[in-house]
């Protein structure tokens, strides 16, 4: 009676971690605003670095990431994104947790979570920071949006397994940033733009 009876507590602990876990994750909602977050971060750029929605062909040497200036821009926008991205999850994912009458906890399944998450990201903002400050520029735009296809994929282990498909995708995405020369603004569009929104439709239709 007493193996059952650890056996069911432990199975209780379980469902509750997966839980926490779960209500952590990017949801449908909080991918769509990360979605929106990023294409309003990328229009700030564009028009910051020169480009004019008004021109005739607005995808033309305006969008390429050509000098310090540009990339300089880029990256405090993309410090300001994250922020404001990691807030917003967090935000939803406690009013979420607080609608299934739940809160969230820094147990030991979410904090390798937060680990999975934040560690690659964390080497590929040093990386590109090193970069940067050496004047190697060209590949910093490919490296943030692969190392976080690496975090999101990292992250799949311990929530929704969907999450691994939108890294993959930004994986891709980052490699082909790679071979492609200078387009980074493109290439953050859509890799942090269209694909949150893209799988934020998805989530939302699959997990309501």
């Amino acid at each position: 009676m007493k193996r059952e009876e650890a056996i069911e507590t432990l199975d209780s602990i379980r469902k509750m971690m997966e839980s926490t876990t779960r209500i952590m994750s990017l949801s449908g909602a909080s991918a769509i605003a990360v979605g929106i977050y990023a294409l309003a971060a990328v229009a700030i750029g564009y028009i910051g670095a020169g480009g004019d929605f008004t021109n005739d062909n607005p995808f033309v040497s305006s969008l390429i990431v050509f000098s310090r200036h540009k990339l300089t821009m880029l990256m405090i926008l993309a410090a300001l994104l994250i922020v404001a991205c990691i807030s917003t999850v967090v935000a939803m994912s406690a009013k979420r947790a607080r609608a299934r009458g739940e809160r969230l906890r820094l147990d030991r399944v979410s904090l390798r979570l937060l680990w999975s998450f934040f560690m690659p990201l964390s080497i590929g903002a040093a990386l590109c920071v090193i970069l940067y400050t050496g004047g190697h520029w060209g590949l910093t735009s490919s490296i943030m949006l692969i190392f976080y296809g690496l975090s999101l994929v990292g992250i799949s282990h311990y929530t929704y397994s969907d999450s691994r498909y939108l890294g993959y995708a930004e994986i891709i995405l980052g490699l082909i940033d790679a071979a492609a020369d200078s387009y980074a603004i493109i290439f953050w569009a859509i890799g942090f733009g269209v694909f949150h929104i893209i799988y934020g439709i998805y989530c939302a239709i699959r997990h309501r």
